[in-house]
């Protein structure tokens, strides 16, 4: 769930992967080092309503951790 990129996935079937989260820098200018995360497929009122922030150095690469 360290996809951190905003704009498309990684190639891999969807539906495989129901908890997609697309991670959004907190700031413009990524200077505060945080990330929020949404669901891939939300849309308007649910990306207001199901979403968290974490720091940079709270995101792991989820293959690597396991």
């Amino acid at each position: 769930m360290t996809d951190m990129s905003s704009s498309q996935a990684s190639g891999t079937d969807e539906a495989m992967r129901p908890h997609t989260l697309e991670a959004i820098p907190a700031d413009a200018d990524d200077a505060c080092g945080e990330y929020t995360f949404v669901p891939r497929d939300a849309e308007g009122d649910e990306r207001l309503t199901r979403w968290l922030t974490a720091e940079e150095d709270a995101i792991v690469d989820l293959s690597e951790w396991r």
